[in-house]
């Protein structure tokens, strides 16, 4: 100690305080390497400060970069090796790198070994490069390696221009403290939202399947998964027979596809259920509101058949299809039909100032036209087809003058009654 504290202070004015301090611990540790063969040992190294170098077969001192190792230069250098002074032959250097910085060379293995177990293979921390990449290992058991800060602030692994990879069997993030805290990640933001264990900010890509189970999964059946396969996406539910639910807290719109896309629904059972009384799920098509209190409005033509288009129904002219709004291929079965108020009914007929066609004149009409007035004739019909309101209105408008006729007629009856009764007495 009497000799390393000589050099100290020998050389305490050209070196910093920093570079003493690292230069003893590092002579202090490895004091046992004296016992080497050599020309000089770590006592002869020491004992005379006005050497600028000393160099033995195993050392090489110097505090001048003119004077040892060529190779390794600036100001001063602490290297012990087995082939000379030659950086091949380099086994460790302490040396300055200028800028007041420290530096230590070791071509091999750094172990950081516990004190208490010097003999456990496995109790230690190694690190080395191989010519190809760098290395820091842990032998420890399965507490693993501890990398963390004492103050509470960051760690960061690589920077800007980096990739980082990390290749583990498994990699768990856990908050050790314990309750309701969770290990929270961002990616790409640089504060996680409260209360979420992921926060990525900006696209997510993944390769596989993802699984969602409840908190408190009960089986296979408590998670829903999505999929993506070669030709299609799969987001499949394993719930009971309550299902999967895709809603918007908010109450807000969801939407599935956009105005580029098919959207097929192929379902056993398509079930639209607002769940509350008296309320009704609403749908709309072609419609940006659903009609009030209307399960379904249609904002365009409705086709329910199996030709599945009009075209395959030329009887349909064109001028039908464009006053039509429902195509009903097969019966309609109901147990009532209301049609909507109308601006006018055949209820004139009724009224003083009418005047009906005569018998004579509808006997000469039907058998010029061979139907009746104001109903279609059979040539529209099969052409055209007819309308219920207007063939309704023509019938009524018929039977309400034969009605009119009938009571004429039955006038003309009685009063021959009469007639024919006065001529009997």
């Amino acid at each position: 100690m009497k000799n390393l504290n000589s050099v100290l202070k020998n050389y305490q004015k050209q070196l910093t305080g920093k570079r003493v301090l690292l230069m003893a611990v590092l002579l202090s540790v490895n004091f046992g390497y004296s016992q080497f063969t050599s020309e000089y040992t770590y006592q002869d190294l020491l004992r005379d400060g006005k050497f600028e170098t000393i160099k033995g077969n195993n050392w090489a001192y110097a505090t001048d970069d003119d004077i040892c190792c060529d190779l390794l230069p600036q100001y001063y250098s602490w290297h012990f090796g087995g082939g000379r002074y030659g950086i091949n032959g380099l086994g460790m250097c302490l040396r300055s790198s200028g800028g007041g910085l420290m530096e230590l060379w070791v071509p091999g293995v750094i172990k950081a070994q516990n004190k208490d177990t010097k003999n456990a293979t496995w109790d230690n921390i190694s690190i080395w490069a191989d010519g190809y990449a760098s290395y820091i290992q842990s032998n420890g058991d399965d507490n693993g390696m501890f990398i963390s800060s004492n103050t509470g602030n960051k760690i960061s692994l690589g920077d800007s221009n980096d990739d980082v990879t990390i290749n583990s069997k498994k990699l768990i993030l856990k908050n050790n403290a314990g309750g309701d805290n969770l290990a929270q990640v961002a990616i790409n933001t640089d504060t996680p939202t409260d209360g979420v264990a992921l926060t990525v900010g900006g696209k997510t890509w993944m390769r596989g399947e993802l699984r969602v189970a409840s908190s408190n999964p009960i089986g296979q059946h408590d998670n829903f998964k999505v999929l993506v396969g070669n030709e299609k996406t799969d987001l499949i539910s394993y719930g009971d027979e309550n299902g999967m639910f895709i809603s918007s807290d908010l109450g807000n719109k969801v939407t599935l596809g956009d105005s580029n896309d098919e959207v097929a629904i192929n379902a056993k059972k398509l079930i639209l259920d607002y769940g509350e009384a008296n309320d009704l799920a609403q749908v709309a098509i072609n419609a940006g509101n659903p009609v009030n209190k209307v399960a379904l409005t249609v904002g365009g033509k409705v086709y329910i058949g199996e030709s599945k288009n009009i075209e395959t129904h030329p009887e349909i002219g064109e001028d039908l299809e464009k006053d039509c709004s429902l195509f009903v291929e097969k019966q309609i079965l109901a147990s009532d039909l209301n049609i909507i108020p109308k601006p006018h009914w055949k209820d004139a007929v009724f009224e003083n100032d009418y005047k009906k066609m005569d018998l004579s004149a509808l006997e000469g009409y039907v058998k010029e036209n061979k139907h009746l007035p104001g109903i279609v004739s059979e040539k529209e019909v099969k052409e055209k087809g007819y309308k219920i309101h207007v063939f309704n209105e023509g019938l009524l408008q018929n039977v309400e003058e034969l009605l009119l006729h009938i009571i004429d007629q039955n006038k003309k009856i009685e009063e021959l009654n009469k007639r024919i009764k006065a001529l009997e007495k």
